[in-house]
């Protein structure tokens, strides 16, 4: 959740640098402001770097706690309740879904906050 968080900080914070100082790179008057574009370079970077971070933390985490979940001594406990098996999978599969889904739309809400 701290890297959902950052993510989102950084995000608005390109926009803003984006909005106040950052030269049109598609027109052919360059712009002497060159902190920036170099702050703006930086943060693009970093934005990056941490949308990979997040995708990768997300994945790993998943299976992280599906490995624990079930086959580690807290999936002695898990296996004790009285469900089936199917079921437990299939419960562990949802929440990984659903993490899944929430770095998608972390992602994407990003995107649009450059677009506007």
């Amino acid at each position: 959740l701290p890297l959902y968080g950052t993510l989102l900080i950084l995000t608005i914070f390109t926009k803003l640098v984006m909005a106040i100082g950052a030269p049109d790179f598609f027109s052919e008057m360059a712009s002497s402001n060159k902190v920036a574009e170099i702050i703006l370079g930086i943060s693009f970077t970093l934005y990056f770097i941490l949308i990979v971070g997040i995708s990768v933390m997300t994945l790993v985490m998943i299976i992280q706690r599906f490995y624990k979940n079930l086959f580690t001594d807290e999936g002695y406990l898990m296996f004790s309740l009285p469900v089936k098996t199917w079921e437990l999978v299939l419960s562990k599969l949802l929440v990984g879904m659903i993490w899944s889904a929430v770095c998608t739309i972390m992602i994407v809400l990003t995107f649009f906050i450059f677009s506007l």
